[in-house]
């Protein structure tokens, strides 16, 4: 149920209404879907972004999948991450500390307009942020949807790194080595990196971030479905942390579907199939709202 507006709370919104979220001197663009008239409300999804150009290349998939639930009874609020997208700032002033704050505001801001269950929903790196404040805030009655996530940092980093490395080789550069570049970042304390600014502080706090480290809830419900050009069973590390998430009394569903990923495709992708998918879970384990 929607709650009288707060002070913070914009007039009016439609679906998809952009807007300002103004936290700690810090303005976050988001978008706002309402839960559409006329359709019983189920609750509050949080969204929680890729990161770096990967968020940029999920914009279209993210909409699509905001205004999906949005039909079906969810208010859902998509921010951009301080210093990316249209927030304030600049990508080297953020931290993965700053992020986790602001994405927490958001949350409260969230629960502040509308009455009922808290879902929230990560995209690749955004789903270990999300699993984190999952585990901070102790959310034993939300849950979490998390698409293609990455539950290690170390990993993510190095990968990310390796763009840096793609690009030197094709310019002829002579470092070739991600622990080249690593030096580099801690002596210069920016890396530019595919047009982001990455700094030390930000790099050794992702690269610290392991999933399988966190203490999610008992009764947790959550949806790991991964999009892949082909169905297959999965790595080995992913299931040993749902094993342990299940041992934890965590409810966990996974899927799978084929289709391009859109977080790295050239040109835009959509996979209709991701967002019937997640609606469908949804169905299935959020009750009404009275």
């Amino acid at each position: 149920m929607l709650k009288e507006k707060s002070e913070n709370t914009p007039v009016t919104f439609h679906t998809g209404t952009p807007f300002f979220l103004e936290h700690s001197s810090r303005r976050l663009f988001s978008l706002l879907f309402n839960a559409s008239p006329g359709v019983a409300f189920k609750g509050v999804i949080l969204h929680f972004p890729a990161f770096g150009e990967e968020m940029n290349k999920s914009r279209a998939m993210v909409v699509l999948q905001a205004r999906a639930m949005s039909r079906q009874g969810f208010t859902v609020l998509v921010p951009d991450y301080f210093g990316t997208g249209d927030s304030s700032g600049d990508f080297s002033e953020a931290s993965w500390r700053i992020w986790l704050e602001d994405m927490r505001y958001c949350l409260g801001w969230l629960q502040n307009l509308a009455d009922g269950p808290v879902i929230l929903w990560g995209l690749r790196l955004g789903a270990l942020m999300a699993l984190e404040l999952a585990a901070e805030l102790e959310c034993k009655y939300s849950q979490l949807v998390l698409w293609n996530p990455v539950f290690q940092g170390e990993q993510y980093m190095l990968q990310f790194l390796r763009l840096r490395l793609a690009n030197n080789m094709m310019s002829g550069e002579i470092k070739n080595k991600v622990a080249d570049l690593e030096q580099q970042l801690e002596r210069e304390g920016v890396l530019e990196v595919a047009g982001y600014e990455l700094s030390t502080l930000m790099f050794k706090e992702i690269v610290a971030r392991k999933a399988i480290t966190l203490d999610i809830p008992q009764a947790q419900k959550i949806f790991l479905v991964y999009v892949a050009p082909t169905i297959k069973s999965l790595p080995a590390p992913v299931q040993a942390l749902v094993d342990q998430w299940l041992a934890a009394d965590v409810s966990v569903e996974t899927g799978q579907v084929v289709g391009p990923q859109f977080w790295t495709t050239q040109e835009i992708s959509q996979v209709d199939e991701l967002i019937e998918r997640t609606v469908d879970w949804f169905k299935t384990v959020i009750e009404p709202s009275h």
